[in-house]
């Protein structure tokens, strides 16, 4: 079971399950090595690659197509039925602020203070002061001025 929250017609609920609700996926746990000339890739190589990086191979006479991708740790998948194409990458990851552009513009510009302390954005402190326009939270105090320098840089 794949641990999955959003709105999908594949999403399931298994009672007694650790995640209950998500994607099924119906496969055969096989160790590769059983697999005779599917020698893929270990974890510590994939790993050094980079998260999303994954090793396949097939072995022609029967048809068997063996993947190991790296996510947080090494997901092995072993099918008869399909291949890896196409591989699309997404990145999941959110842009945070504006374009440098907007960001440097010089215009409008304002500090306010928010209620809700957040991250400063140049530094990695704790803030109060957002951007009205770029909408990040940048400090300010008596050692560094990341507002300004946010904008500057």
């Amino acid at each position: 079971m794949i641990p999955f929250k959003s709105r999908s017609a594949q999403k399931q609920y298994i009672r007694g399950k650790r995640h209950p609700w998500g994607i099924k996926l119906w496969g055969r746990a096989v160790w590769p090595n059983r697999l005779k000339g599917l020698d893929l890739k270990i974890e510590k190589h994939l790993k050094k690659e980079s998260r999303g990086s994954c090793d396949t191979k097939v072995e022609v006479n029967s048809n068997t197509l063996a993947l190991r991708w790296y996510d947080n740790r090494a997901v092995n998948v072993v099918s008869r039925y399909r291949g890896v194409e196409p591989v699309k990458m997404e990145n999941t990851c959110k842009r945070k602020g504006p374009v440098d552009d907007v960001r440097k513009d010089g215009i409008d510009h304002f500090p306010y203070w928010s209620v809700k302390r957040d991250w400063c954005s140049y530094c990695n402190a704790h803030a109060h002061l957002k951007c009205f326009k770029c909408n990040v939270s940048l400090c300010v105090n008596k050692d560094r001025n990341c507002f300004l320098a946010y904008h500057k840089s």
